[in-house]
Order: structure tokens, then C-alpha cells, then sequence
């Protein structure tokens, strides 16, 4: 770990969200723990989000960084942003994120007094999130500070909810977001990290999430272009968490049939992409998906008729 940088790199994307920026301004000047910096990739705003980000500059309360992008996407500002973060650590805070004034504290404090051994099998710190009620959304983990996969926590112990986190700039660094037309699931990340590395999971709820408000730079709704992220994510699901199939086996027969369904929807060029061929779990994958592709051709033509 270089000393000479910061533990932290607090990374937020924004799209035309300068009257919310005020929510994680706030939080971080409240954090008991200094070492970070913010980071903030502007993805084309039209509005007066960098008059903002210079208010809270000339303040000199907080380490900024602010860059702005061409319109593209959450997953290109991602992806820019672990490529320019310093901190050790990357913790992703949406434009209206609010969190606990010792947040950062916490992470650190939990992950240094793990051992050396357990420490280099760790992708970071994973802690539970509340409304704005204070009300834990989803459950608690079954440990306090449990070293234990996120798929193990989702599929065995049956944790729902909103969850959030650091995790190592190194790792992620690793696992780009593919840069493809339109929306990409953020499982399409997370499940390949999830498979090779462990998290702590934190049973303190430190993020308000902020449950009837939309992020205007994520797109989630299925449309054509979306076509191709949501392909990758029932490809990623069949490759990197099969091993669960029987703790929820209707998760993996969706993604089977979804596998099918969105691989029609995408162009004949790109399906040849040797980046979206399933290639773990060879036998089992295919074979559901073998099992699963009548219900997936059905799902593609009733999107054909959209």
C-alpha cells in the first residue's frame, strides 16, 4: 500500500444531478476518517453540476477530483473512474448517496485487524444499507465481520436487500465493465469478483438509500440496446454461479432461458464475439441451456413483437 495515497477513493458518477451532489458533500465532511479522496466523473451534464463541484472546491474541506466525459454511460464513467482512482480502496457513492459519518472508518478499522493470510483473498468490506426512515432494507447477515463469498451470503443464507461496499481498486481494475451498447448489469462485474475473492460482511447499516428516487445515468428498462448487457449477465450467472443451481434452481433455469432469449435479440456479428461465448462450466451450462432454449425462443418472440 503506498502511504503517499489516499486509503480511500470515494468514487461518484453523475448525470444532471447537481442538487443532489449536496447529499455525499455532506456525508464526507463528516467522516471520522480523512485519508480519501473524491472522485467524480461527470458524464455530460447539461446543468450546473461543475459550478457546484467548485463551490465545495474553494471550500477546501474535501480532497476533489472532477472530471467530465461525453454522454456515454454508468459503466464508462466506472470504468474511467477506477482507471484514474489513487485510493487503495474504491467505494462506489451514487450522486444522492448519504452515509454514516464513520463509514470509512468502519471499513478500515475491519479490514486491517483481518490476518495477513485472510487479507490477500479479500476484495473488500460489505455493509447493509437503510431507507430514509432508518429502516434496514433487506436482512442481516448470520455473522458479524464474516469473511464468506457474496454468492455463498445470496444463494445459502438467503441475504437480500440492498448491500454496499468497498472493494480493492486493484481488483476492479481487473474487471472492467464491457463497454458495449447500452445498459450492463452490475452482476456482470460483481459475480466474477464474488467467485474468486471473499468479502466482510458488515452488519451495520451505513448507506441511506434512497428508495423513491431514481439515478438518471442508470437505464434498467429492457429495450433492444439493452439487449447485450442483459445477455451478459444471464451468461455470467450460468458461468460463475452454477455451483449454487440447487439453493435457487428457478434463478439458473431464467438465466438459461435468458441466455437463449438475448442472444437472438443481439446481432449475428456480435453473438460471434468470442467475449459472449459461455465458456465455464462448459457441460452443465450448456446443458441447461439446451434444456431451457424452447422457453427462451418464445421470450425472444414476444419481444419481437414489441
Amino acid at each position: 500500500m503506498d502511504v503517499n495515497k489516499p486509503y480511500f477513493t470515494v468514487f461518484t458518477p453523475t448525470y444532471n444531478r447537481a442538487d443532489r451532489l449536496h447529499r455525499v458533500y455532506n456525508s464526507l465532511k463528516k467522516q471520522t476518517f480523512k485519508d480519501f479522496e473524491w472522485l467524480i466523473i461527470d458524464d455530460g451534464s447539461t446543468d450546473n453540476t461543475k459550478e457546484i463541484i467548485e463551490k465545495f472546491f474553494s471550500e477546501k474541506i474535501v480532497n476533489i477530483r472532477y472530471f467530465k466525459q461525453e454522454n456515454g454511460h454508468k459503466k464508462i464513467a466506472f470504468n474511467n473512474g477506477v482507471k484514474k482512482a489513487l485510493g487503495y480502496f474504491f467505494i462506489p457513492a451514487d450522486s444522492d448517496d448519504t452515509f454514516d459519518y464513520n463509514t470509512l472508518e468502519i471499513f478500515k478499522e475491519t479490514y486491517e485487524k483481518q490476518d495477513e493470510e485472510l487479507k490477500t483473498i479479500l476484495c473488500g468490506g460489505t455493509c447493509l444499507c437503510k431507507d430514509e426512515q432508518g429502516n434496514v432494507i433487506g436482512n442481516h447477515y448470520p455473522y458479524d465481520d464474516w469473511a464468506a463469498s457474496v454468492q455463498e451470503m445470496r444463494y445459502k443464507f438467503r441475504v437480500v436487500g440492498e448491500k454496499w461496499g468497498c472493494v480493492k481498486t486493484s481488483i476492479l481494475r481487473d474487471y472492467p465493465f464491457p463497454e458495449i451498447m447500452g445498459h450492463v448489469p452490475e452482476n456482470v462485474v460483481w459475480s466474477p469478483i464474488a467467485k474468486k475473492y471473499k468479502s466482510l460482511f458488515i452488519n451495520k447499516p451505513l448507506r441511506t438509500y434512497f428508495t423513491n428516487e431514481s439515478d438518471s445515468i442508470t437505464h434498467t428498462k429492457f429495450e433492444k440496446e439493452n439487449a447485450h448487457g442483459a445477455y451478459l449477465l444471464a451468461k455470467t450467472t450460468i458461468e460463475h454461479e452454477l455451483n449454487y443451481f440447487f439453493y435457487s434452481p428457478i434463478i439458473f433455469i431464467k438465466s438459461a432461458a435468458n441466455y437463449t432469449r438475448f442472444k437472438l435479440n443481439i446481432s449475428k456479428s456480435t453473438s460471434k464475439n468470442s467475449s459472449l461465448r459461455l465458456e465455464k462450466n462448459k457441460f452443465l451450462g450448456k446443458l441447461l441451456i439446451t434444456i431451457c432454449s424452447p422457453i427462451g425462443f418464445l421470450l425472444y418472440l414476444r419481444d419481437s413483437k414489441k
